[in-house]
């Protein structure tokens, strides 16, 4: 008989002590120690989440308490039904957990990026049971782990950051007086104070071939700088938002401190408390206290603890998956945090922690925040713009459909590829973006004019730090000399009070003597701890052009040579063979390609186009077939109603391949557009090959009983089955112009996730989308890999349901495998008629 567990644990009373403290101890290793790990590291994230000393009491309970709890549970209550189920729960539950602690070993060990990993991981896990079974030394040494059930918390709690967090209280309304400088008789005590802090702008952006800031792209900073000082040369000190913009506003950095009041006690906002009234918004930052910053939006504890979980959730799901999959997953890059809302779409993957959503509506609400009271003011607004995800257009008009689609940038490692054309195409959204950022700005200056303050306020606007859009270099790195302007180089314009003329200042500043200035400006005496002094005592403005920063600077060069200056012309304009744009296709000798065909991600939408609506899809995106991804690209002629609008060429992305373009919005008209896909087989002669629509542009039914046939362009047919498919529609979310809808599903007869979905409203299709996203848990749910790309987010902008009549809106979302199809269940008439109204009553007042 086999010695240990075997005979034994048959006669161990249900929830034996030691079982239930080696499912604790497995589990401190296997969960909770390396979520808690990377928070530790990553403590920004608790501060831009808002995250409290209760809530990680709370974390800490569902981690090292929680989950072994709910597993000594499973094998407890399997133990009431019979002691041989008890034994199969308790041994499949210590084999998953050593499973995931091998994973997680192997993916720090070794290179392996394929399944393979996790298949290893497994058998070592099966392994590792067996040897528990058979060897009483081995569940002796599990006993010793017992200490790691109260060191994990302990060393997790008394980590600097997270005592900081948890146990320092916040800084009173009394503390934050006495923290204050004494007011001078002569301070300027009636003087607002507005302050702008845009995120990732770097000042090469806005500049000319001369060095200059572009007053014809970019008019509205252009207009500001004419009654500014502009400070050309100004660095940030820190690439990293979570210091740059503490920094800021405290005159000090601090490397080891977190963005929170307690680390930074004396900041603008405790410094102006005492004369001015507060009206902030801050993104990623907390400093100021709650006792004198109010006005923002509260958020209770369990909203705090559900996004917290869910990106913890992402977070595990990243630590455990294969890199090769890891694209699959909600990223965590680029934002900081709630990653399923904002990724769940993503096909792709150090600020890691902020909701990027509302960018626009937030803004709009900073705006109607800004009044003329009696007491004077200071309004602070840190917006995440320009920042990634480059969405908005000069006009506000968003244009992207799959939310954070960036081609040409590994997310996971922020790293450019060497694809130049890609590349290019991401520098040439950012410039669209910042050009966004103009109008914002423009809208800032209306406000302060229409409240009778632009005149007599001290307005600070600024950025936290830049970015690095070379080839083959990361984003938030610095791998020359050069380049180092390019992330530290920020913008900077001051305009003091009854301001009329422009100074420019070309000597090299830091972004620690915002707040000295600030202090000086108004006659506030500054705080001892200031590690600059303001920069009007420092530094002289002068007008001689040999001394511009910028002249010789590679990238300035690269961007003018890219997109010029001036006009957004050449902005929009930027292609392969720009010498091709706006002929039509008369001027070309056109053929049939006989092998090649593809697929239009936006076909739909491209079918009602409302050109001065949110929305406009000016990314052309789509897959081609029919040619080997490792043969040599293919140029493409984009042909957007009947002309040129973009020359490209494909690019492969795990396996497949792709295509993107941007097309300018006066390229769009109201109602059907029509794209057609050329390669380009020969320039020299003008010769083209057209390039087959694999699905159409139109989907018709025939009959209005319960629609049982759909035609596609071609003259197939795809014939409506009932109970083809498995599906949940997991969530509807608003965001600013678009509806969201995500969930999964899967084709039972075939083993498989479905090809594509069409969204049907009263028998108009609206959009059609692909389903490819990751779901590994519901392949775990099926026990079947197959299914575990089976989810889909459906992103629909909001000019598509003005002219319907949602009091009698049909909705159908229809999966398509091969001819087939069927209709997803759970999205009902007035689920889907509630939330469009919804929408359009939060909307409406973000309409520009």
């Amino acid at each position: 008989m086999t010695k240990g567990l075997s005979q034994p644990s048959q006669n161990r009373k249900t929830g034996n002590p030691k079982a239930i403290l080696h499912i604790f101890a497995l589990c401190s290793f296997a969960v909770a120690q390396p979520l808690l790990d990377l928070i530790a590291k990553n403590a920004e994230l608790l501060v831009a989440r808002k995250i409290e000393g209760f809530d990680i009491a709370i974390l800490i309970l569902v981690l090292c308490i929680g989950i072994p709890a709910a597993l000594s549970l499973l094998v407890i209550v399997a133990g009431k039904i019979s002691a041989k189920l008890k034994r199969a729960v308790y041994l499949g539950v210590i084999a998953a957990l050593s499973s995931l602690l091998a994973l997680l070993f192997l993916k720090k060990a070794f290179i392996t990026s394929n399944f393979t990993v996790v298949v290893f991981a497994m058998v070592l896990g099966g392994i590792f049971c067996l040897a528990y079974i058979r060897t009483l030394m081995l569940r002796s040494f599990c006993d010793f782990l017992g200490f790691a059930i109260p060191m994990v918390p302990m060393l997790f709690l008394f980590n600097a950051s997270i005592y900081r967090i948890t146990f320092i209280p916040d800084i009173s309304f009394v503390q934050a007086t006495e923290l204050a400088s004494p007011v001078d008789s002569d301070s300027d005590i009636n003087t607002p104070v507005v302050m702008i802090v845009f995120d990732e702008l770097p000042i090469l952006s806005l500049l000319d071939e001369q060095a200059d800031i572009d007053r014809v792209r970019y008019p509205n900073f252009g207009e500001f700088a004419a009654t500014s000082h502009w400070f050309s040369n100004a660095e940030t000190v820190s690439g990293q938002t979570s210091f740059a913009v503490p920094a800021m506003l405290s005159g000090t950095l601090k490397p080891k401190a977190l963005p929170i009041a307690a680390d930074y006690p004396q900041n603008l906002f405790t410094l102006l408390a005492p004369t001015h009234e507060l009206i902030v918004s801050e993104a990623v930052t907390s400093l100021c206290p709650t006792s004198l910053c109010s006005t923002g939006t509260v958020v209770n504890a369990s909203e705090r603890l559900e996004g917290l979980f869910t990106d913890l959730a992402i977070i595990y799901l990243h630590l455990l998956t294969p890199s090769q999959y890891i694209h699959r997953l909600p990223a965590i890059s680029q934002s900081w945090g709630n990653f399923t809302q904002q990724s769940i779409r993503d096909q792709q993957n150090h600020n890691n922690n902020v909701d990027l959503s509302g960018r626009k509506s937030k803004f709009q609400e900073f705006l109607a925040s800004i009044d003329d009271s009696v007491k004077p003011t200071l309004f602070y607004y840190h917006t995440l713009l320009p920042h990634v995800p480059w969405d908005y257009l000069p006009t506000g008009q968003s244009y992207v459909s799959a939310h954070n689609f960036l081609p040409g940038l590994d997310m996971s490692q922020e790293l450019w590829g060497d694809n130049p054309l890609l590349v290019n195409q991401a520098y040439q959204r950012h410039l669209l973006q910042v050009g966004y950022v103009d109008t914002l700005l423009g809208q800032l200056i209306d406000k302060l004019k229409s409240q009778e303050i632009f005149d007599k306020a001290l307005i600070i606007i600024a950025s936290d730090h830049g970015v690095n859009l070379w080839p083959g270099s990361k984003r938030r790195s610095i791998l020359t000399p050069e380049q180092g302007k390019d992330i530290r180089g920020i913008t900077l314009l001051i305009k003091q009070p009854y301001q009329e003329q422009a100074y420019t200042h070309y000597e090299e500043v830091d972004s620690l003597s915002i707040l000295p200035s600030i202090l000086d400006i108004i006659n506030i005496s500054p705080v001892p701890q200031l590690q600059a002094e303001s920069l009007f005592k420092t530094t002289v403005p002068i007008n001689i052009a040999a001394t511009k920063p910028f002249l010789n600077n590679k990238t300035l060069a690269r961007k003018i040579a890219l997109f010029s200056s001036g006009s957004y012309d050449r902005l929009y304009n930027y292609t392969l063979s720009p010498e091709l744009l706006d002929n039509s296709s008369s001027k070309f000798l056109i053929t049939g390609s006989e092998t090649l065909s593809f697929l239009f991600d936006q076909q739909a939408i491209l079918n009602s186009v409302e050109v001065q609506s949110e929305f406009i899809p000016a990314l052309l995106t789509g897959e081609v077939f029919g040619h080997s991804t490792s043969a040599p690209p293919i140029q493409l002629a984009l042909f957007l109603n009947q002309k040129i609008v973009a020359i490209t060429h494909t690019y492969n992305e795990n396996g497949v391949l792709k295509f993107t373009a941007l097309s300018a919005p006066s390229n769009f008209i109201d109602g059907q557009n029509t794209l057609e896909i050329f390669s380009i087989a020969d320039i020299s002669t003008k010769k083209l090959e057209k390039i087959r629509n694999q699905r159409g542009v139109d989907y018709r039914y025939p009959t209005v009983d319960q629609l049982t046939i759909i035609n596609g362009q071609d003259g197939s047919t795809i014939t409506l089955l009932p109970e083809q498919v498995s599906s949940a529609i997991d969530k509807i979310i608003i965001e600013d112009g678009y509806l969201s809808i995500s969930g999964w599903v899967i084709n039972q007869t075939q083993v498989s996730p479905v090809d594509y979905l069409l969204v049907d409203l009263n028998g108009q299709l609206i959009y059609l989308g692909e389903v490819n996203l990751l779901r590994r848990d519901v392949g775990q749910a099926y026990n079947n890999e197959a299914f575990s790309s089976s989810g889909f987010s459906v992103k629909l902008p909001i000019n598509l349901f003005e002219v319907m009549d949602m009091g009698s809106v049909t909705p159908k979302i229809i999966a398509v495998t091969a001819q087939r199809a069927s209709i997803l269940t759970g999205l009902t008439g007035s689920l889907f008629a509630d939330t469009i109204s919804n929408m359009f009553g939060e909307s409406n007042s973000n309409v520009q």
